[in-house]
């Protein structure tokens, strides 16, 4: 790990988040749709780049002071894993089909990602504290762009509204840019990450509940199974005497089968515990 990408990661975070709140606080009207915009793209974004499998191959290619055909190859590698898990970027809508007659196919992207999508675009923009520098890159870039065509409307719909506004405003780019500076964003953005961290803690425990939820119903089958075999030395032991059974067999095949908790264990007790707690 670096200390120069992670700083790159958390600035340009930021600097989504710049672009979010201008939007939210000057064109709220273009937050609709009822999606949680504020965790998408404040908490959420590119949160796939601190994977292993993305992370590393990115700081070896802009801070490993090397280009080497392995690190170049890790990197392309890396950034279409990226490209496949994050839905703010067009290139994921492009659909490749195996069929030659049906083609490339190039979807709709959902509105909420547009969104997304270009606050990512303007955070380079927020980073060089020139703001109308988004609409040159869009011209420069467009036509290259695979969008379908009521992407590319929405595209360009929301950016003439900002192009308008900024416009609009009595106070110059730069001093847009240096009262967003002046409400301390940095501060904002760490408690974007606190509460991004606790929401990471709950998702853990989730897991480890159901890690141990599955171990309990593993352990139980296999007692399930050892009651069984214990049955039928159980009946030789007995001459041949089944009465046992009728008793083992039931509870044996219960443990196996059920979807219900039957061994009384510590997570038994606790699970019971919660339940009823939760009443």
């Amino acid at each position: 790990m670096s200390f120069q990408y992670d700083q790159y990661l958390d600035q340009h975070k930021a600097n989504v988040k710049r672009g979010f709140d201008w939007i939210q606080e000057n064109l709220p009207e273009l937050l609709k749709g009822g999606f949680d915009y504020g965790w998408q793209i404040c908490f959420a974004h590119d949160q796939s780049k601190s994977e292993p499998d993305e992370y590393k191959a990115y700081d070896a290619y802009f801070y490993g002071g090397n280009r080497s055909y392995s690190v170049v190859r890790a990197y392309e590698k890396a950034w279409l894993i990226h490209l496949h898990r994050n839905p703010h970027h067009w290139q994921h809508w492009i659909l490749i089909n195996d069929d030659p007659k049906e083609g490339e196919l190039i979807l709709e992207m959902p509105y909420n990602y547009i969104v997304e999508m270009i606050c990512d675009w303007w955070a380079f923009s927020w980073q060089k504290g020139k703001l109308d520098e988004i609409f040159s890159w869009y011209d420069e870039h467009s036509e290259y762009m695979k969008l379908h065509p009521t992407t590319r409307k929405t595209i360009e719909n929301i950016l003439v509204k900002m192009k308008a506004k900024l416009g609009s405003n009595n106070d110059s780019l730069e001093e847009i840019y240096s009262d967003a500076e002046s409400k301390s964003y940095d501060e904002g953005y760490r408690a974007c990450k606190l509460d991004y961290r606790q929401r990471a803690k709950e998702r853990k425990q989730l897991k480890i509940q159901e890690k141990r939820r599955r171990l309990y119903f593993l352990k139980q089958k296999v007692i399930g199974v050892f009651f069984l075999v214990f049955t039928i030395f159980a009946i030789k032991l007995l001459d041949g005497d089944a009465t046992i059974a009728l008793l083992t067999v039931p509870l044996s095949l219960m443990m196996i089968f059920s979807k219900e908790k039957w061994w009384m264990d510590n997570y038994y007790f606790e699970t019971a515990r919660n339940e009823r707690e939760k009443r």
